[in-house]
């Protein structure tokens, strides 16, 4: 009896160790999903990021400044991919799509089911949502003290502009995590011989977002770039006037950044953990 018991242990042990390794393997692979994702995505995010912020400091148009960035990424690319604004949205991105990744793997783990298998819980939201406010208001603040009008690059980022993009972080992350996965079922099965649907929606839904969001991003910068008092009817006067081409601008952003951005690091994450299953 003692040699089976201590059998039985030994045995419930290398179990325990096997199982240590295997989620040691699966949150490796989820870093290195969220990695190649935010490396992929993060050039275009800065790209159209500067010029939004360029525009509505009034520096330029957002045509001129997406052109001036196209010409330093190709003449001098060191300066363009290795400066502040460039690791602020690196590190946005990687830590966004890591924590959507050790939430469906932890997720997966507990409940014993595959490797590769994905949850739009309210959990996942947020669990991602906390992580991507802070470093986003981040990002945010370090695009404008570099891109804005010279007398404001000492600023802080005021409290006054944490409201609204607090919100315009959370309508563009429960558009990508949540939505996509709610609506993939209702899209028509006939898509399914050109792109699943469940990637059609993680294209579609976060664009779509950008046209709610986009008003709450300018009213925020606006704050920020004219701080005191001012007559609503003028903010909101700025924000009308801007909103079309920046919410066109937006959207084309969020496409690389949690569209494309978020099929290639679901695929990346889903192949490399079919490999250890």
């Amino acid at each position: 009896m003692k040699s089976g018991s201590k059998a039985e242990r030994t045995s419930l042990s290398s179990r325990d160790v096997s199982k240590t390794e295997n989620l040691f393997q699966r949150l490796s692979v989820d870093a290195a999903a969220a990695l190649a994702a935010a490396t992929a995505v993060s050039p275009v995010m800065t790209l159209i990021d500067r010029a939004v912020t360029e525009s509505a400091a009034g520096q330029t148009s957002i045509a001129s400044s997406v052109r001036d960035s196209l010409k330093s990424l190709a003449r001098q690319p060191q300066t363009f991919l290795f400066n502040r604004p460039m690791a602020s949205m690196f590190l946005l991105y990687s830590l966004t799509y890591l924590t959507a990744n050790t939430v469906d793997t932890l997720s997966s783990y507990s409940e014993n089911l595959p490797a590769s298998s994905t949850t739009s819980s309210t959990t996942k939201f947020a669990a991602v949502t906390a992580v991507n406010v802070g470093l986003a208001l981040y990002k945010d603040a370090t695009f404008a003290r570099s891109f804005g009008s010279p007398g404001s690059k000492l600023r802080a980022l005021p409290a006054s502009c944490y409201v609204p993009f607090i919100v315009r972080d959370g309508i563009t992350l429960g558009a990508t995590f949540n939505v996509p996965a709610a609506i993939a079922p209702s899209l028509p099965e006939g898509l399914e011989k050109y792109m699943s649907r469940l990637s059609i929606a993680q294209l579609a839904a976060p664009a779509a977002s950008q046209f709610l969001c986009t008003p709450l991003h300018l009213y925020g910068l606006d704050l920020y770039y004219r701080s005191g008092k001012m007559p609503l009817r003028e903010r909101f006067e700025f924000v009308r006037r801007m909103w079309w081409s920046s919410s066109v601008a937006r959207a084309c952003r969020v496409i690389p950044a949690y569209g494309l951005g978020g099929v290639l690091n679901n695929d990346a994450r889903k192949y490399m953990m079919e490999k250890i299953e």
